[in-house]
């Protein structure tokens, strides 16, 4: 099952070095972003219907709300650092810089190479020794440092695309043919009253085979994505639509309003009618998983 997590500060860093890979399996989701640093080692890094291998010197950033865990591969021993800040953290900052704005919207990875290491190391153990500083007493120079560090990144990841033609094609790993069938299916007809059943006949599967297929390549189980699509969905005409709450609960699949409202005020921690009213400009929170 995965769990949401609720930021206690607006900023965060923490610094892990394991002697061996501790078995990461509760898929979560968080209130704000996450930047994901791994120093050593390698695993297979689950977001959304996407699964990724990370190795030493990748970047991951996880915008709000998007569930992910990591999986991996061996017992080596690994050292990561996690970033994590609130929505309103950079405000004032992202809403000078849409093109960075857009950049943080979605999950990315990015491969920093042997030659741009050093550049990026600089400016975040910068971020990390001010972060860390007795005489640390405002959020101005961290605010300042963690832009450049999100600078440098959309320029790498700009570059690789441009050298590359996809950003993440060496990272990316293909799920297998019939989940992506069943993924696209759910995506079309989440309104429905789906069961597991139904859905394995769409690739002539058993159903417990089908389940696993989620399981093992999403790290989730098919109730747990419908449900985040359907959380998806919902949301998206909770701040385009002037439909009432009852009536998006039954066009996004869910059998009654009170289902409905219990439901997204558990996976988001807020009510249905509290996301309504919310900052309308704030479109990171309308990504469920």
């Amino acid at each position: 099952m995965f769990s949401f997590e609720k930021h206690a500060k607006d900023f965060d860093i923490s610094i892990v070095n394991y002697a061996k890979w501790p078995s990461f399996n509760d898929i979560h989701y968080h209130d704000g972003y996450e930047l994901y640093y791994l120093l050593n080692g390698d695993t297979k890094y689950i977001t959304d219907n996407a699964t990724y291998e990370i190795h030493k010197g990748d970047v991951v950033i996880i915008p709000p709300y998007v569930r992910h865990m990591t999986r991996p591969h061996n017992t080596e021993r690994y050292k990561r650092i996690l970033v994590n800040f609130s929505q309103a953290f950079l405000n004032d900052c992202l809403n000078r810089h849409s093109e960075l704005t857009s950049f943080l919207s979605e999950p990315r990875v990015i491969r920093i190479d042997a030659q741009k290491q050093n550049g990026f190391r600089r400016t975040f153990n910068l971020l990390v020794e001010e972060h860390l500083s007795e005489f640390h007493d405002c959020n101005t120079a961290e605010k300042g440092l963690l832009l450049t560090c999100f600078v440098q990144l959309k320029r790498l990841y700009d570059k690789n695309i441009a050298r590359d033609g996809n950003n993440t094609q060496e990272h990316y790993v293909p799920l297998p043919h019939q989940l992506q069938i069943l993924i696209n299916f759910i995506a079309s007809n989440y309104a429905q009253q789906l069961t597991l059943e139904e859905l394995s006949s769409q690739v002539h599967l058993n159903p417990v085979y089908v389940s696993s297929l989620f399981k093992k390549n999403l790290g989730y189980t098919f109730k747990e994505h419908l449900i985040n699509v359907r959380l998806n969905a919902s949301s998206k005409l909770l701040k385009n639509s002037d439909d009432s709450v009852e009536k998006i609960a039954f066009a996004c699949g869910f059998n009654s309003c009170n289902h409905f409202c219990k439901t997204f005020k558990k996976h988001t921690g807020i009510s249905p009618s509290t996301y309504r009213n919310s900052d309308k400009s704030d479109e990171n929170l309308n990504t469920f998983i």
